[in-house]
């Protein structure tokens, strides 16, 4: 029998859709698995559409991969980003 139901349509059909709550889901092993590999991977597709949102995703998972570093450079980012908007919107 083929397995037509592997994790990413299960959480498709529990309504986990976006790269953000899939990269969430693997993250904080929410209905699957913590893996933190597939986390950044959902995360950085994210990076295309949700900017600000996966780089504070991107933050929080390189802090807890015990990175310091590239979650201050990932905050950093974000704060430029968000910055930049501000100022293009006012």
């Amino acid at each position: 029998m083929l397995n037509f139901f592997n994790t990413e349509n299960y959480l498709y059909l529990l309504g986990y859709r976006t790269n953000i709550s899939l990269g969430n889901c693997h993250h904080y092993g929410i209905n699957t698995d913590v893996n933190f590999k597939l986390a950044r991977k959902y995360y950085l597709h994210a990076l295309k559409t949700h900017r600000a949102t996966a780089l504070y995703q991107l933050s929080l998972l390189s802090n807890d991969e015990g990175n310091k570093g590239e979650a201050l450079y990932f905050s950093g980012i974000r704060y430029e980003y968000i910055k930049e908007c501000v100022y293009l919107y006012n």
